[in-house]
């Protein structure tokens, strides 16, 4: 008698190259130098704007919830765990902003990588 094994599956996560499109297209918002709420904001800071802004816009929602310190934030989803479908999406959706915005997009052979910290200049 055998043994029966059972592997739940699930949906494959997003690819490094998404990762770092993305990435490359938030670091091209922030250099683009224009303001959200008053103030230009750091590629960062446009990443947690724009999965936010995503969430919303598939209605997936936000949760806004109170921080330890009395603010408000946003628990927003994880890109890490995010399929390769909904970064797929993700992506679209900050090209489609960068065009309504009129954001100039590099080409990814323009992207350099840091050595150091990875990230993409």
């Amino acid at each position: 008698m055998g043994i029966a094994w059972c592997c739940p599956s699930s949906p494959e996560t997003r690819s490094l190259s998404q990762n770092a499109h993305f990435h490359a297209l938030c670091g091209d918002i922030a250099a683009s130098g224009i303001p959200w709420a008053g103030k230009h904001r750091t590629a960062t800071e446009w990443k947690v704007l724009l999965v936010s802004g995503h969430a919303v816009a598939t209605k997936q929602g936000s949760d806004m919830v109170p921080g330890l310190e009395g603010e408000f934030l946003n628990l927003r989803e994880s890109t890490a765990h995010m399929s390769i479908a909904r970064a797929s999406s993700l992506i679209e959706y900050t090209l489609a902003f960068c065009a309504a915005h009129e954001v100039p997009i590099r080409d990814a052979q323009q992207w350099r990588v840091d050595a150091e910290t990875g990230e993409i200049t």
